[in-house]
């Protein structure tokens, strides 16, 4: 088989084998520069493929890129938003005015009104649970009454040794 063109219609695999089975030092060398040849254009289609994918046309969608819009707004609309966020105490309704929202600023304020409302919530619930441990209910190794004696109306000092 001589012709460096016949070669270039063959993969790889095929190319080692034919250049494991020869002795010929041309058509060695003819097979190797195939193979170069083959792998530099697989690399040149990788990279093509690559650029296709890292240089997409920017979509004109507004709600897809709604997180890194930022544009300068006039204060007295955030002011309004923010005597508003003021009075929702619901983290549902925050979040769907979250989703509506596209301007970052007014964003950036929701999200901050939702954490500090999560904030509240956790520390209520942990307030309540404190609550539910009243002081006195401790169990002190001092205060314990061993069972045996427990209702039987004898004083620490009345009870025999071994029990205390």
């Amino acid at each position: 088989m001589s012709g460096g063109s016949s070669y270039s219609a063959l993969d790889e695999s095929a190319l080692r084998a034919l250049l494991d089975g020869t002795m010929d030092l041309d058509e060695r060398r003819l097979i190797r520069s195939a193979i170069r040849e083959l792998r530099r254009r697989e690399i040149e289609d990788m990279e093509a493929a690559l650029a296709s994918k890292r240089f997409r046309p920017t979509r004109l969608k507004l709600q897809e890129d709604k997180e890194n819009q930022h544009r300068s707004e006039s204060s007295e609309t955030l002011d309004v938003l923010s005597r508003k966020l003021q009075t929702i105490q619901d983290i549902d309704e925050l979040t769907k005015m979250l989703r509506a929202a596209s301007e970052f600023e007014e964003r950036k304020m929701i999200r901050a009104t939702i954490r500090r409302l999560r904030d509240e919530q956790q520390q209520q619930q942990q307030g309540t649970v404190e609550r539910g441990k009243a002081p006195g209910r401790c169990l002190d190794p001092e205060n314990v009454e061993p069972q045996s004696v427990m209702g039987t109306g004898v004083s620490r000092a009345e009870r025999p040794e071994r029990l205390q």
